[in-house]
C-alpha cells in the first residue's frame, strides 16, 4: 500500500492544460507518491501518446486506459480499485495544484487522525491566464460544514485528499452525471466521517466557460435536489433508496433530456442572467414567480451564502 496515490481523469481537456497539471504534481515538495492517470477517451489518440511520454519518463505515472468512456465517477472508481492508498488525492485535468499541496495535506492529515476528508482554497484562473483570489481564504470546522453542506457545497472538488479506508467504506462515487462530488460528501457526514476544509490556498481552479452548459446547470439543479433527498432519507432511517431505476426515473420526471425543454430552459436562464446584470428587479421578479426551480434555486444560494458567512472562519495568513 502507498501513503499516497493522485488520482486525474482526462477526457476531453486542451493538452496544454493536462500538461500543466501534470506538471504541477510532478513538482511538488513532496515526492514519494503514485499519480494514477485515467484516459476515458480511448479514441483520443494524441492524448494517449502525450500520457505514454509522461509515463516513460517519471516512474511514479501509471496510465490506464478506459475501453469506451465511462465517466468521471466511474473512472475515478476504477483508479481507486487499481491502487491501495492510504490516501488518495483528487486532481482535475486543467487545474494546477500548487507545489506544497501535498506535503501541507498530508501533515494535517496525519496530525488530525480524525480528519477522513479533507479540502483547501483556491484562486481562480481566466482564460487569459491570469489567476487571482476570489475572495478572501477561510477555514471550515466539521460542525460548520455540517451545517453549510445542507444548502450548498463550499468543496472544490481537485482540493480534496480523502483517507483511503472512506472511500472503501463508502464504495467510491455514485455513478451520478453531476454532483457525483456533493453526494460523497454528504454519505460521509452520514457516514459518521468529519469533513474540514483548510485556509491554506493550494490549487489554482480554472475557469472554463464551456464546462457547464445550460442544461447541465439544471440537471444540476434537480440532481442536487435528489441527493439532499437520499441524504434526508439516510438520517431517517439509516439507509436511502437510491438505485440505477429510481434516478431513471427521476431523471425522466424532469426531463433533464429532454431537447425541448432544454431550449425552453436555456431561454430562462438567458433572461434570469440578463434581468439580474441589468438590475431590472421587475421582471426578475415575475419570472422567479412563474419559474417554480428557479426561485428555489435563488432561495437556496441565499440560505449558503448566509449559513457559509456564519460559519467560515477567516485565517490571516503572514
Amino acid at each position: 500500500m502507498v501513503d499516497i496515490c493522485v488520482i486525474m481523469s482526462v477526457y476531453n481537456e486542451p493538452l496544454e492544460y493536462v500538461e500543466q497539471s501534470i506538471d504541477s504534481i510532478l513538482n511538488q515538495t513532496k515526492k514519494d507518491f503514485q499519480f494514477l492517470i485515467i484516459c476515458d477517451n480511448p479514441m483520443r489518440s494524441e492524448l494517449l501518446e502525450f500520457l505514454s511520454d509522461y509515463e516513460m519518463v517519471d516512474s511514479r505515472i501509471t496510465i490506464s486506459v478506459n475501453d469506451t468512456n465511462i465517466g468521471l465517477a466511474a473512472s475515478l472508481n476504477r483508479a481507486i480499485n487499481l491502487v491501495e492508498a492510504r490516501y488518495y488525492v483528487r486532481m482535475d485535468a486543467d487545474d494546477v495544484s500548487f507545489q506544497h499541496r501535498l506535503e501541507v495535506q498530508f501533515a494535517y492529515m496525519e496530525a488530525n487522525k480524525d480528519c477522513a476528508i479533507i479540502s483547501s482554497c483556491h484562486s481562480l484562473l481566466n482564460d487569459s491566464q491570469l489567476a487571482y483570489q476570489e475572495e478572501i481564504p477561510y477555514q471550515l470546522s466539521p460542525h460548520g460544514l455540517r451545517k453549510i453542506l445542507l444548502w450548498g457545497c463550499p468543496i472544490l472538488h481537485s482540493s480534496i485528499m480523502v483517507r483511503g479506508e472512506v472511500y472503501r467504506k463508502l464504495g467510491g462515487y455514485r455513478n451520478l452525471p453531476v454532483a457525483e462530488d456533493y453526494d460523497f460528501y454528504l454519505r460521509a457526514l452520514t457516514a459518521g466521517c468529519n469533513i474540514e476544509k483548510i485556509s491554506d490556498v493550494l490549487l489554482t481552479y480554472r475557469i472554463n466557460p464551456n464546462s457547464m452548459t445550460h442544461s447541465n446547470i439544471y440537471k444540476t439543479i434537480c440532481l442536487t435536489h435528489y441527493i439532499r433527498r437520499m441524504y434526508r432519507e439516510r438520517l431517517r432511517k439509516g439507509q436511502d433508496s437510491h438505485s440505477e431505476e429510481k434516478l431513471l426515473a427521476f431523471v425522466n420526471q424532469y426531463q433533464l433530456d429532454n431537447p425541448v425543454y432544454i431550449q425552453k430552459r436555456n431561454q430562462i436562464w438567458e433572461n434570469f442572467k440578463a434581468f439580474k446584470s441589468k438590475k431590472q428587479y421587475l421582471f426578475l421578479l415575475f419570472l422567479l414567480i412563474k419559474t417554480p426551480w428557479l426561485s428555489k434555486y435563488v432561495l437556496e444560494g441565499i440560505f449558503y451564502k448566509y449559513t457559509l458567512n456564519k460559519f467560515r472562519k477567516v485565517i490571516p495568513h503572514v
